[in-house]
């Protein structure tokens, strides 16, 4: 049976301050201390709520600017706290429960060495490492966005339609459209410079329409 959560040590230090610190206000217990009533709207753990604490969760904070003193203390355990990890408390937390998480996998779960070495897998373990993930970020955002959406689908696709457009499909409806409706008003509305096809639907296609196929 898998245990709690066993996180760094500088953190399993600040949740052990903190449950003492609730342990003195009697908080579980009929206290008439003020800041007992803080917490009492929340049905977790001692250890969920420091938890929480740590990393500033906006709806507890909230409740506990009421007690300012203790807010400051808090501040200083936590600068304290992060000072020792060297990096945030809540990617601390993330990490420590994603591997607890794998672990619960790797007990439960039994894959072959070849289903392990998959090319997903791998993938997976690059873009989440820190390391590898933004370089591969950098790149995809270059290539894919920049590149390929920006330069091949709004720059060269969109001229070639627009091409398309103004030199083969505007000048037959044109022509068309001169020769079938008498009204000027009616033949501006559907041709010629800003007509329903030759204007409206020629922006629609070349424009709007390679931009977010390719996206």
């Amino acid at each position: 049976m898998i245990g709690q959560v066993s996180y760094p040590e500088p953190i399993e230090a600040a949740i052990a301050q903190l449950e003492s610190w609730w342990q003195s206000l009697g908080v579980g217990e009929a206290s008439p201390k003020e800041t007992h009533y803080l917490f009492s709207n929340y049905s977790l753990s001692p250890r969920s709520l420091a938890l929480l604490l740590l990393q500033k969760d906006p709806a507890l904070w909230q409740t506990l600017e009421q007690d300012q003193e203790q807010c400051r203390h808090l501040e200083v355990l936590i600068t304290v706290t992060q000072n020792q990890l060297r990096q945030s408390i809540g990617l601390a937390i993330a990490q420590t429960r994603q591997s607890q998480a794998q672990a619960i996998e790797r007990a439960v779960l039994h894959e072959s060495e070849q289903a392990r070495s998959l090319l997903a897998e791998k993938l997976h373990r690059l873009t989440v490492n820190p390391i590898t993930g933004f370089p591969i970020l950098v790149v995809i955002l270059y290539y894919g966005v920049y590149k390929f959406v920006g330069e091949f689908g709004a720059g060269e696709l969109v001229d070639r339609i627009e091409t398309v457009f103004e030199e083969q499909i505007n000048p037959v409806v044109n022509h068309i459209n001169a020769q079938v409706v008498p009204w000027q008003p009616i033949r501006d509305l559907i041709g010629n410079d800003y007509g329903i096809i030759t204007l409206g639907i020629r922006y629609a296609t070349a424009i709007v329409l390679p931009v977010v196929a390719i996206s």
